[in-house]
């Protein structure tokens, strides 16, 4: 066996250090992350369908962080704008969210998230690629972009055959009834969880030809 001969080189997954994450407040899912939530300092990638709880449970984290006078941003998808009523609410301090308009392009998209980025004001920047599939290569730059500027960058896509790049550190499928975590570094996956009541019953966030804030 090899557990023996590597005995002195193993440690529990509590003693891995790790980056800092951002709490999501859906506990179980925070509980299995190392991060104890969403990774700073790197890419995730979230996939479902409007409506599935993905652009719900980035609004739940953002929620927090604006709350504590640090801020989050967001860049609408072509098809869809955020439309925040239910985050105000629930007292988001709108203060210190950024809504960026949609880019008409890819390049423009990357643009915009690498000059968001480049500010180190933002502990959380969200995105919806909308149809756009990003390269293995455009994903390893904003890791690199995202470890330098200690930001949780996550981004969201509608389409089931998204390219899953090894570069995201943590991605997660969202279904009307569960959450499975297909990727998190250093757990076992993938892992399913039960759609949380946390956000299950959170409004979704993104609706079509409504008035958004934008910038």
């Amino acid at each position: 066996m090899l557990k023996e001969p590597l005995q002195n080189f193993l440690v529990r997954p509590e003693e891995i250090k790790t980056r800092q994450g951002l709490p999501t407040g859906y506990s179980e899912l925070d509980q299995f992350l190392l991060w104890q939530g969403l990774p700073k300092g790197a890419v995730s990638l979230f996939v479902g369908q409007p409506g599935h709880g993905a652009t719900s449970l980035w609004g739940q984290t953002a929620l927090s962080l604006t709350q504590q006078e640090k801020w989050a941003a967001w860049v609408n998808g072509p098809a869809q704008t955020l439309c925040p009523w239910d985050w105000w609410q629930k007292k988001m301090n709108f203060a210190k969210l950024v809504v960026v308009s949609a880019p008409d392009n890819r390049r423009k998209l990357l643009w915009a998230l690498h000059e968001l980025l480049a500010l180190s004001l933002f502990d959380l920047i969200g995105c919806d690629l909308g149809d756009t599939q990003l390269s293995d290569v455009d994903v390893l730059k904003l890791t690199r972009h995202t470890r330098r500027m200690q930001s949780a960058l996550v981004l969201m896509s509608a389409n089931p055959f998204v390219r899953r790049s090894s570069f995201y550190s943590c991605i997660l499928n969202f279904s009307q009834r569960q959450l499975k975590i297909e990727r998190a570094q250093h757990r076992l996956t993938p892992h399913t969880l039960p759609r949380s009541n946390n956000y299950a019953d959170f409004v979704p966030q993104l609706t079509q030809n409504r008035k958004a804030l934008s910038c």
